[in-house]
């Protein structure tokens, strides 16, 4: 139930979290219906969202471009099913 950022350098994962957050109460991603989860940038500064409900905000200007990735783990579990489709990446205006 928490949400973890980290950044690739080079290609290799950087080890310290840009961001650990638990999520806000309510938001249950053990759910068994969809969800939807959402990141904004805008320059240096992120806002991150789950099923449409804001979860945390952070800056990080280390890069100015680079490529977009989604990861699910689970700590407590030994297997995890996870699905994603329908991912879009917009420029903003």
């Amino acid at each position: 139930r928490r949400v973890t950022v980290f950044t690739r350098v080079n290609g290799a994962l950087v080890p310290e979290a840009i961001v650990d957050v638990t999520l806000p109460a309510g938001l249950d991603p053990a759910a068994s219906s969809a969800h939807t989860i959402g990141v904004l940038a805008r320059g240096s500064s992120f806002a991150l969202y789950f099923d449409g409900q804001s979860v945390t905000t952070f800056t990080d200007n280390r890069h100015s471009q680079g490529d977009v990735a989604v990861y699910a783990v689970s700590p407590q579990r030994s297997e995890l099913r996870v699905t994603f489709d329908n991912l879009g990446v917009w420029t903003a205006n």
